[in-house]
């Protein structure tokens, strides 16, 4: 495999599949096919380095995975809060503030979208 979007696919066929003590390996095909400049790698890597650490018990890097506080999404507890921004933006991730507005953003269609089919199914 020479081409990012095969180590790409390939980490995520692995990621699906190879449990655990496969994760490190899966963070390492995101992060070649990132070099190899195949689009949304870095964010996939990044993700899945954050993976590999919460399966250890360890605090994230990246920021990457959030937990719900009553209606809001809150950031897990991440390693190095004061470094957190400038990792995101070497690595080509939205700012913490960007992120939490994209969920907002995307509980809001989703809420639209959840209350328009219960509006058609009434019409019916």
């Amino acid at each position: 495999m020479r081409q990012g979007i095969d180590l790409y696919h390939a980490g995520l066929i692995i990621g699906d599949v190879g449990g655990p003590d496969a994760l490190h390996r899966v963070y390492e095909l995101f992060v070649q096919a990132a070099e190899l400049g195949y689009p949304g790698a870095w964010a996939q890597a990044a993700m899945e380095y954050d993976r590999w650490l919460r399966a250890q018990g360890k605090p994230q890097r990246f920021d990457s995975f959030w937990r719900w506080e009553g209606d809001e999404q809150m950031p897990e507890p991440f390693a190095a809060p004061a470094a957190v921004e400038a990792l995101r933006a070497e690595w080509g991730l939205p700012t913490l503030v960007e992120e939490a507005q994209r969920r907002r953003d995307m509980r809001a269609k989703v809420a639209d979208t959840r209350r328009a089919a219960r509006e058609e199914g009434q019409r019916r």
